[in-house]
């Protein structure tokens, strides 16, 4: 084997190798920041779609680049096909998981934020006979909201006529938004579409 074909072996080796790792930080870093199994299928669809109709266009000008300058262009065109190929499928298989897990901790958060709040809420009860209209003197100071009870769930206390009380925050999801309800009346979470 020559040197020059030991080298642009070695090159497209590497440009494979290089795709999976841009492929494997791009699914890391899009799982962390979307976090919701959803929107990175979609990013996923959309990397399809555009890196698809890029690699349509490539291989027709590295055939022409072929035919005109009798080169090896459909060699390194098969190689960018499989470089691409590499990079949507490593990043689709690593951000789904990672976004599933992000979903699941935020859920777990915001559960578990909610369930602090309760001995507040029934102490306030005890005292006054009815439950508090607002959570103003029962959420701990200097604590920061759970990434799901902020932005779109800026009501996720309420009291109802009957004397009880929910709980409830919006998540992501696997394909529709979920709704988790804590009823004061049973004690326990609820999760509805």
């Amino acid at each position: 084997m020559s040197e020059r074909v030991r080298l642009c072996t070695n090159a497209r080796v590497l440009t494979v190798v290089g795709a999976v790792a841009a492929g494997l930080c791009v699914g890391v870093i899009g799982g962390l920041v979307i976090r919701d199994d959803f929107k990175v299928t979609m990013m996923s669809f959309f990397l399809l779609l555009c890196v698809g109709v890029l690699l349509v266009f490539l291989s027709i000008l590295a055939w022409i680049v072929a035919r005109v300058w009798k080169t090896n262009a459909m060699l390194w065109a098969a190689t960018g096909m499989v470089a691409c190929v590499a990079f949507i499928v490593t990043q689709a298989v690593v951000s789904w998981p990672v976004a599933y897990a992000c979903e699941k901790h935020d859920v777990a958060d915001a559960r578990s934020y909610c369930e602090k709040l309760v001995p507040g809420i029934e102490a306030h009860k005890q005292a006054t006979d009815t439950y508090p209209e607002s959570l103003d003197g029962i959420v701990p100071p200097g604590r920061p909201l759970p990434r799901l009870l902020r932005a779109r769930n800026l009501l996720f206390y309420s009291t109802a006529a009957d004397g009880s009380y929910m709980l409830q925050f919006h998540a992501p999801g696997r394909f529709f938004s979920e709704m988790h309800t804590y009823d004061s009346k049973t004690g326990k979470w609820m999760v509805s579409d």
